[in-house]
């Protein structure tokens, strides 16, 4: 019993190689994020390794990570520079919101601007999953996500609950996170890997087989 245990096909094992993976790729991805605008290139990778994994491949972390992230690095840092300039543009509106002097356009500007992020946050769920997982125009990758997000409303919902959720332990209940060391130590992966599993189910209705 103790040998099965132990072996290398064994859950415990597999669990733990997993873990272990998950732990090199968060790594990998926190590293390759630093300079800010390699950030869409590296959650891309990051996404590509966790995908991979979810469908169960047998792979080397730094080689799949690594080409993920030359491949896409163009074409994700156009998406990551689309994501940081609506950001920009979402800041910029909520200054304007909140020093408008007439609060009735304002409540109705502040609509808008929650309707905007939400819809939003709804398309970045995809995109940069969709990156990793197929080819195409950086038009088409923000179209499809969106399209997406509306097929796949339970899918979208669940993964802004699990994003959510995170964020929301990260700020308000930093215990439950070490104040930040399982973050650093497996966190985004462990988020990424877990959103994989969905996303691998929503990719299955567009891959030809």
């Amino acid at each position: 019993m103790t040998m099965k245990f132990f072996d290398i096909n064994s859950p415990l094992n597999k669990l733990l190689t997993n873990i272990a993976d998950l732990m090199l790729v968060n790594f990998l991805f926190i590293l390759f994020s630093l300079p800010i605008v390699t950030f869409g290139a590296s959650l891309t990778a990051m996404n590509h390794v966790t995908l991979q994994m979810s469908e169960g491949k047998q792979l080397s972390i730094f080689k799949s990570f690594f080409e993920s992230f030359k491949e896409n690095f163009k074409q994700a840092t156009g998406l990551w520079a689309i994501v940081f300039g609506m950001n920009a543009v979402f800041f910029a509106w909520y200054i304007v919101i909140e020093n408008m002097i007439d609060t009735n356009i304002a409540s109705i500007l502040r609509a808008f601007l929650y309707v905007f992020i939400v819809i939003f946050s709804m398309i970045l769920i995809y995109l940069f999953y969709l990156q990793a997982k197929f080819e195409n125009t950086i038009g088409e990758t923000i179209k499809n996500a969106f399209l997406m997000s509306i097929r796949h409303l339970f899918t979208t919902l669940l993964s802004l609950v699990i994003i959510g959720g995170t964020v929301i332990a990260i700020m308000f209940y930093p215990r439950v996170t070490g104040y930040g060391l399982l973050l650093v130590l497996g966190g985004f992966s462990l988020v990424s890997y877990g959103i994989s599993f969905l996303m691998k189910r929503v990719f299955r209705h567009y891959i030809q087989t």
